[in-house]
């Protein structure tokens, strides 16, 4: 769960739904807070500023007790602040390792200020991929996805916020290792190629034993 960037893009999503995007953060912790109580099975009545719901009971229920695990994307200190008070993981797109720890430490710090156990949540690293030992054509890739993918107005900001790799097998492990040094625990991996599943053998066979 992520509350998005100050960008047109994301600006413009929150105007065609109506809702306030200066007030974002405080409709997904309402939103958030009720979906929790509606996976626990009992009827659910909540009545917030934005939303109320009166006795309300969900069926059928999450497979896993108490509903899935709630990962939130989070950089600005409000959000991170929001992962130690709500969520069960961290699934952040950091462009390095020094921001990923630099963000970690300010989780960790207000997870001490509520005494909760920073052990307690996943670390999951977004990133973006191209794997190729012919690291021209990776870019070109890499640059041929991302502007169809977000558009020109919006390339240069994720380019510069979202972590992303491009080029040889060594290349793309040492760029994961260095994450796994800051503590990150998983990757979720984006390819981008049009090609995709060429890049997941590669990653699978070139890339991930370079991990271990």
């Amino acid at each position: 769960i992520g509350i998005g960037p100050r960008s047109p893009a994301v600006m413009a999503e929150y105007a065609a739904c109506g809702a306030d995007f200066h007030r974002r953060g405080a409709l997904l912790e309402e939103g958030l807070r009720i979906m929790k109580a509606l996976w626990t099975g009992q009827p659910c009545s909540f009545t917030g500023e934005f939303y109320r719901v009166e006795q309300v009971r969900l069926h059928p229920l999450p497979a896993r007790p108490g509903g899935p695990p709630v990962l939130m994307a989070a950089a600005a200190d409000p959000a991170l602040r929001r992962v130690a008070r709500l969520a069960d993981g961290w699934l952040p797109i950091s462009p390095t390792p020094e921001s990923f720890a630099r963000d970690w430490e300010a989780i960790v710090n207000a997870c001490r200020a509520i005494q909760r156990d920073p052990a307690t949540l996943s670390r999951i690293l977004y990133t973006t991929l191209n794997v190729n030992q012919d690291e021209a054509q990776a870019e070109r890739e890499m640059e041929e996805f991302l502007l169809a993918y977000y558009g020109p107005q919006q390339k240069p900001m994720i380019v510069q916020h979202q972590g992303h790799c491009a080029g040889s097998p060594e290349k793309c492990a040492a760029f994961l290792r260095g994450f796994a040094a800051a503590g990150v625990q998983h990757f979720c991996v984006r390819f981008a190629a049009a090609a995709q599943e060429p890049q997941m053998e590669r990653f699978l066979s070139e890339v991930l034993p370079g991990l271990s």
